[in-house]
């Protein structure tokens, strides 16, 4: 009986070193996972972060973009006081192409214009009422 026993463990022993090197094996496997486990937690935070920027850049551009548009608006009600011509206005800017030549010719008008006769102001300078006041 005891060589039956002596047998017995020495069948046992591999057995439970094999037992032992498996179980080191699932906690080095477990110790991996929760590795991974803290770096996928880790990459969530940041891509809450990443989200929260993103919701306060849409949220700020949604406020500018209405803002600009308050502003082009008003811009449109301020500009409305002009009344310009439509037609001559499209037809102008559809030929504002010049060629050399009519360049030339409106540099030669301007060269011709005749410079246009001063008006001489009275400013009432031997009035005596205004002695506090010095000319300039």
């Amino acid at each position: 009986m005891s060589k039956n026993a002596g047998i017995l463990l020495s069948r046992v022993v591999p057995d439970i070193q094999n037992t032992t090197r498996l179980v080191q094996e699932i906690a080095a496997a477990s110790s991996e996972q929760n590795a991974g486990a803290n770096q996928i937690g880790s990459a969530v935070n940041m891509l809450n972060s990443v989200v929260q920027q993103n919701a306060a850049s849409a949220e700020q551009l949604s406020s500018n973009s209405e803002e600009l548009a308050s502003q082009a608006e008003m811009l449109k009600d301020m500009m409305s006081f002009f009344k310009l011509n439509a037609a001559k206005t499209t037809r102008k800017s559809a030929g504002m192409h010049f060629s050399h030549k009519q360049q030339s010719q409106s540099k030669q008008k301007t060269q011709t214009m005749r410079p246009v006769p001063r008006i001489n102001l009275n400013m009432n300078t031997d009035d005596t009422s205004n002695t506090e006041f010095t000319q300039f």
